[in-house]
């Protein structure tokens, strides 16, 4: 003989712990089902920094202060900006940028051309020129948990004035709007040869 429980026609009641059911994510579910695809072409796997740090540049053997915004966006464009400034007493520097970004911004990885505007001053040389070049982002954990930026620009390009700029980012989160970020840049030219190396406290708005 074969034996079956009876049919209901309620549902099992689910117990869902307080913390879980006052979730924002699980309030904005139940008012409608996310668009992952959306959500990825959209919202954007970085945060805005407003960025404060020792910095060092150990060609001139000098030490000074950083400063600096990452990753504004411009609206709902695919689009942001980015300004630094670091000062020493014998070496300082300047720039504003805007990327492109080529991908979604919600992925993990993204590739942007950089256009901007770039000052270098040391105790030989002073300069400002346009500032060209690209760059990539590597997010391992969204919402500006962790990510690695690697950049590569020049200034006057294709001149005699020509400067490379290559930078190396790192940024990790230790508190929901805080991060602890380094910064290495090498500048070289005919006229130029200096280390940026940045030690960083990033506030994520």
């Amino acid at each position: 003989m074969l034996w079956s429980l009876p049919a209901s026609s309620k549902p099992l009641p689910i117990d869902i712990p307080p913390q879980i059911q006052s979730s924002p994510t699980l309030k904005k579910w139940r008012r409608s089902l996310p668009n992952i695809r959306q959500d990825i072409n959209n919202d954007p796997s970085f945060k805005t920094r407003i960025r404060l740090g020792y910095t060092r540049f150990p060609q001139s053997n000098t030490h000074g202060l950083s400063l600096g915004l990452e990753d504004l966006r411009i609206g709902r464009t695919p689009v942001t900006l980015s300004a630094s400034y670091s000062y020493s007493p014998i070496v300082s520097t300047w720039g504003i940028d805007v990327q492109p970004y080529i991908f979604p911004l919600g992925g993990y990885m993204n590739v942007a051309p950089v256009i901007g505007i770039r000052s270098l001053s040391t105790s030989t040389t002073q300069t400002t020129e346009f500032n060209l070049g690209a760059r990539l982002l590597l997010v391992p954990s969204r919402g500006g948990g962790a990510d690695v930026t690697l950049q590569q620009t020049w200034m006057a390009i294709g001149t005699d004035r020509e400067i490379g700029i290559g930078k190396i980012s790192v940024g990790y989160a230790i508190a929901p709007k805080l991060r602890i970020a380094t910064d290495l840049e090498r500048w070289h030219g005919r006229s130029i040869g200096e280390t940026r190396a940045s030690l960083l406290l990033e506030w994520m708005p």
